[in-house]
């Protein structure tokens, strides 16, 4: 069973549109639900509905050499997707143009020392060893020509909780992976109140299921079991079709 967290006040919000009912019995206990059964059926499918549409992304990167296969675990249990993957930084340091002796020797021996000779270096000086820095930009064009003809294959396999990834090129893996949390307090703030509504949503259907079944509870419930759950049902419309037009941040497949 997941541990949910959730504080006092707010799981006094999800109860309190059938709190007389949870709570009508004469010896004082609670008459359908306790708190942790109230997690269950009512703020548990709530966060796991809102976190399917508003998933937590967290980044991640790392190396790949040219030519190689790697394999990246899903990092937790809470973790059950990706949201983004890509090669960034191909060909990394490839492109540096090369200030060595040679640049030295050549921007000594051909006159780019004096102002105004060769090509301008930076700042409008003429200091640029034997145009490297025009050279750099070619080079650089060059490689990224290459780069984008490179071969960048990603598997993400779900079943066994990996991303495998190709690259052709030198490079870092860029992810964000995809997770949920049954910790209240991770849902945004902006949609508080709508976790909350839908949560109570499930709590009141649940709890119109259950009046309509339980024949004699030992306490006199004036409520219409029917109403109930479909008041319940409408809040989950409600918000279900509220998230709806807000676009989704689309889980990536293999």
């Amino acid at each position: 069973m997941a541990t949910i967290t959730i504080s006092e006040e707010d799981l006094q919000q999800v109860t309190l549109a059938v709190g007389s009912i949870l709570t009508n019995n004469n010896d004082g206990k609670p008459l359908l639900y306790t708190d942790l059964e109230i997690k269950t059926v009512a703020i548990q499918p709530a966060l796991e509905y809102y976190f399917t549409k508003f998933p937590i992304k967290i980044s991640y990167e790392q190396e790949i050499i040219s030519d190689t296969s790697v394999d990246i675990p899903y990092p937790d249990q809470t973790t059950y997707g990706v949201t983004d993957i890509s090669i960034v930084n191909r060909a990394n340091g490839a492109t540096n143009s090369g200030f060595n002796f040679w640049n030295v020797y050549n921007f000594q021996n051909l006159g780019y020392g004096s102002t105004g000779n060769g090509l301008a270096g930076g700042y409008g000086s003429g200091y640029n060893l034997n145009g490297s820095k025009h050279l750099r930009h070619l080079l650089r064009s060059e490689m990224d020509t290459l780069a984008n003809e490179g071969t960048y294959r990603y598997n993400i396999n779900h079943s066994e909780r990996k991303v495998t990834v190709y690259s052709s090129f030198l490079g870092n893996i860029y992810l964000k992976w995809a997770k949920f949390s049954y910790d209240f307090n991770q849902v945004n703030f902006a949609r508080k109140k709508d976790v909350i509504k839908l949560a109570k949503g499930f709590l009141m259907k649940e709890t119109g299921i259950m009046l309509s079944i339980i024949p004699e509870t030992g306490a006199t419930i004036d409520i219409d079991a029917g109403v109930l759950k479909e008041t319940g049902q409408e809040y989950i419309d409600e918000i279900t079709e509220k998230w709806a037009s807000v676009p989704s941040f689309n889980i990536l497949r293999s």
